[in-house]
């Protein structure tokens, strides 16, 4: 038993001590979660897109309605049902839809979360350790910002932490006659028993990702790579095949070429735009030529050169990253084969897993055809590979994950090494299974490797696609909560690392004493607000620097645990403190006033289009199918405001939302729509369209029917 083993023993907390930490944790989580839920509205895109369709099942009857979600009248099949299910449930519970239903499924998918990182971590490191994880995740922005939104992220993330905690428990149990001898009052990792691993724990992990395959698909695959990641680290140096030494210049590659990709499409983006425009001017100056020929000349457009070296670029860039993928695969085989550690039901529980979202797979091809789910396929994994949409280069969650975690970013890195496997020689070390007489000291390490694995697992596997967001980050948050509450109850481990969190923590704390004197450079608003609330500036800026460097550096004092209790506290704090002004930064992302507004006047319209304004929220908020349109350039010899009367038609009363960007250009270069004033625009209408509301961003019109 080392002096660190017995440090945690003395200092571990007792039961009762215990179980009132967790109702501390859960009643912070439910006031920070809850404070002023219902007077955010729904943010598009997303939100809406979940509640509405959520909203259509709990008021529909029948199995089709039920098994196909539908969203503004079309299905929506990119997700498996789950969430909407969810979300039907929590919308008829409460009796109606509104905001605060529609996301109560990510409330309790939150707590759940929180209570089995609390829970795990009591089970492995110490309950005084575990309530330390939670603080430490309940204090963690990304986690606080999801557990509040209508997505599916948070209902994923719980189900991929329960998968990967039944895995962890299930490699070792704590309990039996050696840890009862310790009393009550102490959960000490230094008497868990050695045992085998538990099937029954595989089969919970196997049904928990099944369900998180059944509310959103492929990335629940993760959890293979998290795996084989745990079992590579874990396989000895002279056991490792020759290729493993590539590794390293592996990952490397696919991320310098990701990057050489990504300066290519910018450059390629460039030069299209600036050819777009180009052409555009020339048909619009040519008025010999046919409005046909024009409109078919401006569709057409074949790739420039720096379009095609980025397609040829970002393909060497994948196939680095999956042959890294594939060796860590390898890799693993290796270990398991050496030293098997997946339970025995292993194969049949991942089979069972895949059965629970694949079904619904089936059922959609016999729904809606081949043609349909052959577009899905090219879709959610072609197109996402390939970055068709939310592009980013492989080394985007290099610097988001310290973005994402902040001020928790500043021990990270010292607590990544010290959880790392490493030998004298710089090598990964064998570690075998204790006795259970032995101390606890390799089941300890074997549990930081896997929390390593699991959060580089996740790292990595949405690192490959070209699709990011900084939102897929959320389950490796368990994993960094628990490795850095390990790493505050063990701040002497690693001396050396911990002069890496004092000289880090000196840095933030010199940065945030500076920033008002830089704001001026950040966006427009910021100095706005800057300007008019100077001393409340200075004053928040000398708080931060004080708590988030303070802190970091009472903890490489070996005051750990006091350290992160006190840095969780002060972000709870800030964060409650602005919420109602971040509340309303964020309502411009939605149309709830705008429909509150116009509501009445359109009952009467049989259809409601859009020109450039989000049809997620209207389609929710006027509870009614929205035709969506886009901007398309008209011949030279079209007049602008006759792509109008083309959307409303003469055949039947309806209403048009025109974002401010396209009103220039329907009504003269110079009218910016927040310059106007209601008679000023109702003169500018043309004869035939009825003028029904505006706001700096948006103008809605209807036809005189």
């Amino acid at each position: 038993m080392n002096d660190n083993s017995e440090c945690e023993t003395r200092c571990d907390c007792g039961l009762k001590w215990y179980w009132l930490g967790l109702a501390a944790l859960s009643a912070i989580y439910f006031f920070t979660t809850l404070n002023r839920l219902a007077e955010l509205p729904l943010l598009d895109p997303d939100e809406p897109r979940y509640a509405s369709a959520g909203r259509t099942m709990s008021r529909e009857a029948g199995e089709h309605a039920l098994l196909v979600p539908r969203f503004n009248g079309e299905p929506r099949i990119n997700k498996p049902p789950l969430f909407y299910w969810l979300v039907a449930l929590s919308d008829t519970l409460a009796g109606g839809a509104t905001e605060s239903s529609s996301r109560a499924p990510s409330v309790a998918a939150g707590l759940l979360m929180l209570w089995g990182t609390v829970w795990l971590g009591a089970r492995i490191f110490g309950r005084a350790t575990g309530l330390l994880a939670g603080a430490v995740l309940l204090s963690t922005p990304l986690f606080l910002a999801l557990s509040r939104c209508c997505i599916t992220d948070m209902t994923f993330s719980f189900f991929m932490t329960g998968a990967f905690a039944c895995l962890l428990a299930g490699m070792k149990r704590v309990g039996g006659s050696a840890s009862r001898q310790v009393g009550d009052d102490a959960c000490s990792p230094t008497q868990l028993a050695a045992r085998r691993v538990d099937p029954r724990w595989g089969w919970y992990a196997s049904i928990l990702l099944g369900l998180a395959v059944l509310t959103k698909a492929t990335p629940a695959l993760l959890i293979v790579l998290a795996v084989a990641i745990f079992r590579a680290l874990e396989l000895p140096r002279e056991l490792r095949p020759r290729a493993a030494r590539w590794l390293p210049t592996l990952l490397l590659a696919a991320i310098v070429l990701s990057a050489v990709a990504m300066l290519c499409d910018y450059l390629g983006k460039s030069k299209a735009s600036a050819a777009h425009t180009k052409a555009v001017a020339a048909a619009q100056a040519s008025s010999a030529q046919s409005g046909a020929k024009e409109e078919s000349a401006l569709a057409v457009r074949r790739k420039n050169n720096w379009e095609n070296l980025d397609d040829v670029v970002n393909k060497i860039a994948l196939a680095f990253a999956f042959c890294a993928a594939g060796l860590l695969l390898w890799m693993a085989v290796r270990s398991e084969r050496r030293d098997a550690f997946l339970p025995a039901m292993w194969k049949a529980g991942l089979a069972t897993a895949l059965a629970m979202g694949l079904w619904w797979y089936a059922l959609l091809i016999y729904e809606q055809g081949w043609e349909r789910f052959r577009d899905l396929l090219n879709f959610e994994i072609k197109s996402r590979i390939a970055g068709a949409m939310h592009r980013e280069g492989s080394y985007y969650y290099l610097y988001i994950l310290l973005a994402v975690v902040f001020p928790w970013s500043v021990g990270l890195p010292a607590a990544l090494r010290t959880a790392w496997p490493s030998s004298d020689d710089g090598g990964l070390k064998e570690i075998k299974l204790p006795d259970a007489a032995r101390d606890s000291d390799a089941y300890l390490a074997r549990a930081d490797i896997f929390l390593l694995g699991w959060m580089l697992g996740v790292i990595l596997f949405f690192s490959i696609p070209g699709a990011k967001l900084s939102t897929y980050l959320l389950p490796a948050m368990p994993p960094v909560a628990l490795l850095l509450a390990h790493y505050l109850s063990r701040p002497a481990a690693s001396r050396r690392w911990n002069a890496v969190t004092r000289a880090l923590a000196i840095s933030i704390g010199a940065i945030l004493l500076a920033f008002p004197i830089y704001v001026r450079w950040l966006p427009r608003e910021i100095p706005d607000f800057v300007s008019e609330n100077q001393y409340m500036l200075w004053t928040l800026a000398c708080l931060c620097a004080l708590v988030f460097g303070g802190s970091w550096l009472l903890a490489a004092r070996q005051k750990g645990r006091s350290a992160g209790i006190a840095l969780a506290c002060a972000i709870l704090l800030m964060v409650n403190i602005a919420l109602p002004n971040a509340i309303e930064k964020l309502k411009h992302r939605s149309t709830k006033e705008l429909c509150q507004a116009v509501a009445g006047e359109l009952r009467g319209c049989a259809r409601v289009e859009s020109l450039g304004v989000a049809v997620e929220s209207l389609s929710y908020y006027l509870d009614r199918h929205i035709g969506e349109h886009h901007w398309k350039p008209p011949a030279a010899n079209i007049n602008p405001v006759q792509l109008i009367f083309d959307i409303l038609g003469n055949s039947e009363p309806s209403a048009l939302f025109i974002d401010k960007h396209f009103f220039p250009r329907l009504f003269g270069k110079n009218r910016m729509l927040k310059e106007l004033s209601q008679e000023e625009i109702k003169r500018l209408l043309p004869a035939g369209l009825e003028y029904v509301y505006s706001s700096p961003d948006v103008l809605v019109l209807r036809n005189k029917f």
